[in-house]
């Protein structure tokens, strides 16, 4: 009689590719994340003296701001770079590098993440901020608030709405 082997079958590799929920997932999870990031960012920039701002400003805030701010609101680069007037290859190189961003690009992010935390203030929701700030509104030239905070003079407007809605006066 002869000597029998038994043969343990090897399990089939699947021959599909990791379901796309689960990528899906994980990139929400970052989106998630970086918002939170920003929020954090926001808040404390808003409990910050303008003397402690101003030294953070003048010393530049880290580039990965940029990617907290392009999340939290869906932006895409372009509007980014709109926004901030500043290039996203310039932002990666400022990454890669090490360096902080420039005191200008900084002051914008400064500002934005000052009204951004006023319309939570007004909303007492935070996406309900978001989405007031990501929408086209006729009280501002049929603007959107997060864009026009690339200037002082636009979150000069963007504050000006947000005070009224808060207290009920003319828009």
């Amino acid at each position: 009689m002869a000597d029998t082997v038994d043969t343990v079958p090897k399990p089939a590799k699947p021959l599909t590719r990791p379901r796309r929920k689960t990528r899906v997932f994980q990139v929400g999870a970052r989106q998630e994340s970086a918002t939170k990031r920003f929020w954090i960012f926001a808040e404390d920039q808003s409990e910050q003296t303008d003397a402690v701002r101003l030294t953070r400003i003048q010393a530049g805030l880290e580039p990965e701001v940029t990617q907290m701010l392009r999340e939290a609101f869906q932006l895409n680069q372009k509007g980014l770079e709109i926004l901030l007037g500043i290039s996203g290859s310039t932002i990666v190189r400022r990454k890669r590098s090490g360096k902080p961003l420039d005191a200008t690009t900084s002051e914008k992010l400064d500002r934005i993440a000052e009204v951004t935390h006023l319309a939570d203030e007004v909303f007492a929701d935070r996406e309900a901020a978001i989405d007031w700030m990501r929408r086209k509104h006729p009280a501002l030239g049929n603007d959107s608030p997060i864009m026009l905070c690339g200037t002082e003079l636009g979150a000069n407007q963007v504050r000006r709405v947000l005070n009224a809605l808060e207290w009920g006066g003319v828009v």
